[in-house]
């Protein structure tokens, strides 16, 4: 008997052991090395700040943003940058690796002055819009109020001649509305013609101005490309002097402690060999995957579990102390792995109905990488909608109907502007079939609303929602047939049949 007892502990010992290490969703090992981690972060930070990358982003964005473009990097980094500094001072690590980070730092401050003179020429150029916005806005805004107080002067003597009806009351009464509709269309008006006033006056403003802007931009960016390379160069050959010093902390040899950022003809396919606990690599690659095909998804799929394991190499994080950018990595890779998870599940899935979905192992992947991404949310490392829409994708195409549909209504208040979300939900909505009729006739009304919520938001399937399966009860529910069928109308057709009709008329 007792023998049985502890047999039988021992067994509940090892299944109680088991799930918590299935809870839990990552582990820091021996991977996990500070130092390797940090100047792996520091050469990628001094990668996206070579002359080339800059000028990209530079060649990619309209001179009204780049600064804003370029400062939303800057800042970001920046913040990385003195995380790992304060962590450095109180945990006291080596001196080595606190002067590699102030080194960083030092390039860091050359991009913080270029990116100051870039957001100056942009102020003093937004400056005009203000101006022109505030004299047409003040305008408006007296005679909004000279309106409204005569629509409001009506509504109050309406409302004295409540219940009269005398002939004579009547009459005035008539008049009153009359005259207060008259004011409630001047008024209506009035904000169209503010609308049409600002957008004619910012657009006469941008003709004259934009040039003067592009050239001052242009001028600028001369001036900090003159020398630029030179500081990067010795900026990141400073920052490698002082990390090979700690190649034996790091577990590499000093060969290995180089910055890709001073290699132009860098190729992880080739040259990457020895940083296989780089994370960059896979985060690199992870923003240029593109899955299209089943095969795209096969792929994507083992890269993802790839990246879900590559996360033991980030140390573990707390958003309460300094090391809140552990935390913030280890977020951004298992993201990706999620967002490439889910989007391989949904090509893989294919046109099918939702109904046919089923528990399948990439669908399976991309919801655990989402619930251990809920680890990291609060680093913001993905925008709270980009988590929503993909958390519920990758339940849809698992097949998890009911948990997808919770997940969209505890976070209802997020705004998510995807109509393919919206689509989805829809779609959802329509093979819903748990619980009493009412609760499925809910259901049904809410796929008709998600689908208008989705075209009004410019989804473009539409002759694929037509013919869809998902919505067969509801076509064939005299109840919900013409609520789906208005959603479906295109909100544009309505413009197309205004012009149509504007045109005929001359």
């Amino acid at each position: 008997m007792h023998r049985f007892l502890f047999a039988a502990a021992f067994v509940g010992l090892f299944f109680g052991a088991d799930q918590v290490s299935n809870a839990q969703a990552f582990r820091t090992g021996p991977e996990a090395n500070k130092y390797l981690f940090m100047f792996y972060a520091i050469d990628d930070m001094a990668r996206e700040f070579k002359l080339a990358e800059i000028e990209a982003i530079k060649k990619n964005s309209d001179a009204t943003v780049y600064a804003d473009r370029l400062g939303a990097i800057y800042t970001k980094r920046r913040m990385i940058l003195n995380s790992f500094r304060r962590h450095a001072e109180i945990v006291k690590l080596d001196k080595q690796c606190y002067d590699g980070i102030e080194e960083a730092n030092g390039l860091m401050k050359v991009i913080g002055d270029y990116y100051t003179k870039l957001k100056e020429a942009q102020n003093t150029y937004d400056m005009g819009f203000r101006q022109i916005q505030a004299k047409l806005f003040t305008d408006a805004e007296l005679k909004d109020k000279l309106l409204q107080s005569f629509v409001e002067a009506e509504s109050f003597y309406l409302k004295n001649m409540e219940g009269r009806k005398s002939e004579w009351d009547l009459r005035g009464i008539t008049r009153s509305m009359k005259r207060r509709a008259v004011g409630e269309y001047q008024l209506a008006k009035n904000k169209q013609k503010l609308a049409e006033d600002v957008h004619a006056a910012c657009l006469k403003y941008e003709a004259e101005n934009k040039p003067a802007l592009e050239a001052k931009l242009d001028s600028i960016h001369r001036d900090f490309a003159e020398n630029y390379e030179t500081t990067h160069r010795k900026a990141c050959d400073s920052i490698a002097a002082k990390f090979k010093a700690m190649a034996p902390k790091m577990d590499l040899s000093e060969s290995q402690v180089y910055l890709i950022a001073t290699r132009n003809d860098f190729s992880w396919a080739k040259d990457g060999k020895d940083r296989p606990r780089d994370p960059f690599r896979l985060i690199s690659a992870a923003r240029k995957m593109k899955i299209e095909t089943s095969a795209d998804a096969k792929a994507a799929h083992e890269f993802a579990r790839e990246c879900i394991k590559a996360v033991e190499w980030i140390p573990e994080g707390d958003l309460r102390d300094t090391t809140e950018v552990f935390f913030y990595y280890r977020g951004l890779l298992s993201g990706w792995a999620a967002t490439l998870a889910t989007k391989a599940a949904e090509v893989h899935h294919g046109s099918e109905s939702l109904a046919k979905a089923s528990p399948n192992e990439i669908a399976a992947t991309a919801t655990y990488a989402w619930s251990c991404y809920k680890t990291y949310e609060r680093s913001g490392a993905f925008p709270k909608s980009h988590f929503v829409v993909n958390y519920v994708m990758a339940k849809a195409y698992g097949g998890q109907v009911q948990d997808a549909l919770k997940i969209a209504k505890d976070n209802s208040g997020e705004r998510v502007d995807d109509p393919n979300y919206w689509y989805v939900l829809a779609r959802l909505c329509g093979i819903y079939k748990y619980g009493s009729k009412k609760d499925i006739e809910n259901q049904y009304e809410l796929a008709a609303q998600f689908m208008r919520e989705a075209m009004l938001l410019g989804f473009t399937g539409v002759e694929e929602a037509k013919i869809s399966t998902d919505f067969d009860k509801l076509r064939t529910n005299t109840k919900f047939a013409s609520k789906l069928n208005q959603a479906m109308f295109e909100p544009d057709n309505l413009f197309k049949l205004t012009k149509l009709n504007q045109a005929a008329r001359k």
